[in-house]
């Protein structure tokens, strides 16, 4: 197991290359979004559980490989954004300014994917330093507004998204209020 996670914690972010199918088959924008969003919420929920269950022996393996999967997540998301928008490229600018249209939070979680991706390498962590951890943050409002974009796709079907960005704010409260579940 530790061959294979060495293995993909050096050659892993080669994985994020893939994204570049999505100009050679558009229409499957979805397949980009559906493993983004999966692994978007891996990464989002690593933390707090490792926080709240440090006996889970698992938590550890996969932790350290939060970058990797990190721009893999990102490139997966911006391929979809591209996909999509080669697709619905007719889409009306004034659907981007509507806080009630999937489009407004698209703009909003892409906007905030771009900066995370930049930064997500050594030379950023060097030349941002302490500011990094500060820029990496915004992944927190990524992930909801990823969450809130695939609530208005559709309200009734993805009311789930929903309820998991609640379930990772009430386990973050409970990270910040040091309450251990599972003591080790």
């Amino acid at each position: 197991m530790n061959i294979i996670l060495q293995y993909f914690r050096k050659y892993g972010s080669y994985l994020a290359l893939s994204s570049l199918l999505v100009f050679l088959f558009p229409n499957e924008y979805k397949i980009f979004w559906e493993n983004g969003w999966k692994l978007l919420m891996l990464i989002m929920f690593l933390s707090p559980v490792h926080s709240l269950f440090p006996k889970l022996p698992w938590i550890w393996k996969i932790l350290p490989l939060r970058r990797q999967l990190g721009i893999i997540c990102g490139s997966l998301i911006l391929a979809h954004g591209v996909g999509a928008y080669m697709v619905w490229w007719d889409i009306s600018l004034m659907s981007f300014t509507k806080p009630n249209t999937f489009i407004f939070w698209w703009l909003l979680g892409g906007l905030t994917s771009i900066p995370l991706l930049l930064t997500s390498n050594n030379l950023a962590i060097k030349l941002l330093k302490k500011r990094w951890k500060l820029i990496q943050r915004l992944s927190y409002f990524m992930f909801v507004f990823w969450g809130v974009h695939i609530y208005f796709i559709n309200k009734e079907e993805n009311l789930w998204a929903l309820i998991l960005i609640g379930l990772w704010m009430v386990m973050k409260v409970l990270v910040v209020k040091k309450i251990v579940l599972w003591k080790k």
